[in-house]
């Protein structure tokens, strides 16, 4: 067993995806978690809707997304659809919302849904200025702006 022996917090938290997909945003999510574990000490895990590989080199644990609704650390979902199952739970953590794409542009879905999500008490993270302009115009300012998963940003979440 690990010791903290540094001032530094150990980290808990996770991610809730739809599924670990080849594109840019399991990259960079892979990249921050895989870091974020590294020590040994901290335990972040990615509770995954559908049943999936990760395609990167994965260091941490993957989960059924059920199971994300018995966490009682920060729980930072990563699509539209694993963010409307968070906010339907009993989760009782913090409760994020990483809008790493504007959805709404170009896919179809049902307003209503956009509108429970984006106007919920989930706490919404923008990916860059341009898209935190656009979400705040249309539902609400977000909390926090986070480039491509950004380790320190991050580890600020699961920290608290």
């Amino acid at each position: 067993m690990q010791v903290n022996t540094n001032a530094n917090p150990v980290l808990k938290g996770a991610f809730l995806v739809d599924q670990l997909a080849s594109d840019a945003k399991t990259f960079f999510m892979t990249r921050t978690i895989n870091r974020l574990v590294k020590s040994g000490l901290n335990s972040i895990s990615v509770f995954r809707r559908n049943i999936s590989l990760n395609p990167f080199s994965a260091h941490f644990g993957t989960f059924e997304a059920k199971h994300a609704l018995y966490f009682k650390s920060p729980v930072i979902a990563t699509d539209i659809f694993s963010a409307k199952m968070l906010l339907d739970s009993t989760h009782i953590g913090p409760r994020y919302f990483y809008v790493w794409d504007l959805d709404w542009l170009y896919k179809v879905q049902n307003y209503m849904d956009y509108e429970q999500i984006y106007s919920s008490d989930l706490k919404l993270i923008s990916r860059c200025d341009q898209h935190a302009k656009l979400i705040e115009q249309c539902w609400k300012k977000p909390t926090i702006l986070i480039e491509e998963f950004n380790y320190d940003n991050i580890a600020t979440i699961f920290a608290r």
